[in-house]
């Protein structure tokens, strides 16, 4: 199997075991037309590569797992190279590879894995200038199969099937602000109905069931980012319990986000892990930028799970208008107070307001109990 992927003005073909270029530099004719064997990496090519800016990134046997790499020209040697950007994350993608897709607008990747057709996983980066400054991996689990996915601009188009139907949808990678509430609202299948009083027509017909939709006021309702509840539902009409007096609301259904961040290390003066110690995180202070709800977990092997909410509220701060949503902005402390190598932190939520974390930090303490012996 051949798959050709235009790049840096050439065309690479890959094969199964080895990366060809045709240069395309020049005028190609049958006198000057030929592959030339650039390098030599064994590759997936179930799922076709995907051209991400400078890269094209293409999926590998990682044994029972699927790894990824990079696909790229060095500028300086004006020689082609092919680095590992999950070796750091070797077991987090379970199966072979089967589809790929990526946008180098929004600097983007998407991929599915044999394991599992209901789950995606997400490659996000960040090049400044010719370094790699962000290179995340996070996994979206889905209601539905995925049988097919592309980008479209700022969209993700999905082709999923659910009880013997196909079903096409769209999820913007865009977070524009909506309007009346100044952030986004978190709901899947989210659609808006304007000039609500008390019943309207349900646009997610068919598609959603009632019970387990989530409604938002949006703006023009008496209270703005804060949810109604629905009082009955018809075949396709909706009645809330409190007149929203014209104004828009927003309706769609919970999802659940979770981040696990990597296990912190002590560090010698060369910059080595230090493993032989006594370390304990005393707690973390999560920095945040609209945050309207988020749940902190210690999740650990040998002790009770820990938990502490935050509501985004701060009393006396005057940017917590009454009467709508608290979306808040500062420093959230959750006392941990565990060994990092045999606990975790989980930061969670499924609330429709924001989840925006700008770093986190810790603090702790650690005993040396030996010392390096050169050899």
């Amino acid at each position: 199997m051949l798959r050709m992927v235009p790049h840096n003005r050439d065309l690479v073909i890959f094969s199964e075991d080895a990366q060809f270029i045709v240069f395309g530099r020049n005028a190609l004719t049958p006198e000057n037309s030929s592959l030339v064997l650039t390098t030599s990496y064994e590759a997936n090519l179930d799922a076709p590569p995907v051209s991400a800016g400078r890269n094209v990134l293409f999926g590998i046997d990682f044994g029972t797992y699927t790894g990824i790499r990079s696909f790229f020209t060095d500028g300086v040697t004006d020689t082609d190279n092919a680095e590992l950007i999950t070796n750091h994350i070797p077991t987090y993608m379970d199966g072979s590879i089967s589809k790929l897709a990526g946008t180098s607008n929004f600097d983007t990747m998407l991929l599915q894995t044999s394991a599992a057709q209901d789950t995606l996983f997400a490659y996000e980066y960040l090049w400044k200038q010719a370094q790699l400054v962000q290179s995340s991996w996070s996994k979206w689990i889905l209601p539905d199969n995925v049988l097919h996915m592309f980008f479209d601009g700022s969209s993700v188009i999905l082709i999923t099937l659910r009880n013997g139907e196909y079903i096409l949808s769209s999820l913007d990678l865009d977070t524009t602000d909506d309007t009346g509430v100044g952030y986004q609202i978190k709901l899947d299948y989210k659609t808006s109905v304007s000039s609500v009083n008390t019943t309207f027509t349900n646009p997610l017909h068919g598609i959603v069931s009632p019970d387990d939709m989530v409604f938002v006021q949006g703006t023009g309702c008496p209270n703005p980012g804060l949810t109604v509840k629905m009082k009955s539902s018809s075949t396709d009409q909706i009645e809330l319990y409190t007149d929203m007096q014209g104004g828009t609301v927003f309706l769609g259904i919970k999802y659940s986000s979770r981040y696990r961040p990597t296990r912190p290390f002590v560090k010698d003066r060369e910059g080595n892990p230090m493993e032989v110690i006594n370390f304990k995180i005393r707690d973390y202070r999560v920095n945040f930028k609209n945050l309207g709800y988020i749940n902190c977990k210690r999740l650990s092997d040998y002790r009770d799970t820990m938990e502490k909410d935050f509501d985004g509220l701060i009393v006396g701060d005057a940017r917590t208008p009454l009467g709508q949503a608290s979306v808040s902005k500062g420093t959230f402390r959750f006392p941990f107070g565990d060994d990092p190598e045999h606990s975790e932190l989980e930061l969670f939520s499924d609330s429709h307001l924001p989840m925006n974390i700008l770093r986190i930090d810790w603090t702790g303490q650690y005993n040396k109990l030996g010392r390096r012996i050169g050899g």
